[in-house]
């Protein structure tokens, strides 16, 4: 599991300095899209103010506009956490629609909307006076998940989201969107903002370097040292990062793990003395295998597997690019996860 990035509001982009600026941006346009080519995902940004009969309500001693407006106001106010007493929402709010069909990486994220079509997100982003402010000095944001904009029905309908309390998946959405739109509207964000791009990024990159570690933990059967395990899982990984599109060691790009008896180089034709021999080796005991006379190289292999399954093992091999082997022995009961860790870290692993 992907697990969650925690959105530190300190040092956040969801924040009174950046929202305005983006509201400045917007305020002379009214509305903005945002979309990138052959990108499955996209931004609408729009302007919103309330009716006059809104405001007029909020004046208690003055209702003659709307008694149901009064009532609206009211209800918008309890959502948002507001005290009528010392608060004042400004005329102006924000609607941000955010639509996105998740990739495998981040479906987690969004598998409450409905990850097998495109999820949609709507922050209604509210500017505030409180505690008798007399300058905008918080804001507010209300969220549901429909495609149209009923304006006031949406608003009743929606869901307060609160940012100390709320889960951070709907919180990490926000920061996101809200990077791609200063990047859009070339708004200079702090230095001191942590940009959530970056956070996944280094994220990521700890997950990655955990799973060359558990991968091989497990393609050596824990037979390796945790010195030489942290040495070998940054090789593999600063392999990946200079070269992320190549899933295949090459000849020359493994030569570390030829260091250890864990892994057996072989060509593609072998005769089964090397196999025994090797895999031997490979496994720290003995193994003898039965075998028809004129038999070499993969005609070898159920007869091997045949053997090192009584142990329990299966003789498994990296993708190498050439006519030739990278052997090693897993516990079988790891297979399974070794074919997925192969998978996660871009590296093919066969069985035989």
């Amino acid at each position: 599991m992907l697990g969650t990035i925690i959105i530190q509001m300190k040092n956040s982009i969801i924040s009174l300095s950046i929202l305005q600026l983006v509201y400045d941006k917007l305020a002379k346009i009214s509305t903005i899209e945002i979309t990138e080519e052959n990108a499955p995902d996209g931004i609408s940004l729009n302007a919103y103010k309330f009716p006059d009969l809104f405001l007029d309500s909020q004046n208690d001693t003055d209702q003659s506009g709307s008694s149901e407006m009064h009532n609206i106001r009211n209800e918008i106010y309890k959502k948002l956490n507001l005290n009528e007493k010392t608060d004042r929402l400004e005329y102006h709010f924000i609607r941000v629609q955010y639509y996105k069909k998740p990739d495998e990486y981040l479906k987690e994220y969004y598998s409450k909307i409905n990850s097998n079509k495109a999820s949609v997100y709507n922050f209604f982003i509210f500017f505030c006076k409180t505690n008798k402010s007399v300058e905008i000095n918080d804001f507010r944001i209300l969220q549901d998940f429909r495609y149209d904009f009923l304006y006031i029905q949406d608003l009743l309908d929606s869901a307060y989201l609160d940012l100390n309390e709320v889960d951070n998946s709907k919180l990490e959405v926000l920061a996101f969107v809200l990077e791609k739109i200063c990047s859009f509207l070339q708004i200079t964000i702090p230095e001191n903002i942590e940009l959530p791009t970056t956070i996944l990024k280094q994220k990521r990159e700890v997950e990655l370097l955990q799973n060359f570690e558990e991968f091989l933990k497990l393609t050596t059967r824990g037979n390796i040292s945790n010195k030489e395990l942290k040495r070998q899982s940054r090789i593999l990984f600063d392999y990946k990062i200079e070269a992320p599109f190549y899933d295949v060691l090459y000849d020359g790009d493994f030569d570390f793990l030829l260091d250890s008896t864990n892994y057996w180089h072989s060509d593609w034709k072998f005769d089964p003395e090397d196999a025994e021999y090797f895999i031997s080796e490979i496994i720290g005991q003995e193994l003898n295998f039965e075998y028809p006379e004129e038999t070499y190289s993969h005609d070898l292999f159920p007869y091997i597997q045949s053997a090192l399954g009584k142990l329990g093992l299966e003789l498994m091999t990296y993708e190498t690019g050439g006519d030739d082997y990278l052997f090693f022995a897993a516990h079988k009961e790891d297979v399974g996860r070794i074919l997925k860790l192969s998978e996660l870290i871009k590296i093919k692993i066969y069985q035989l």
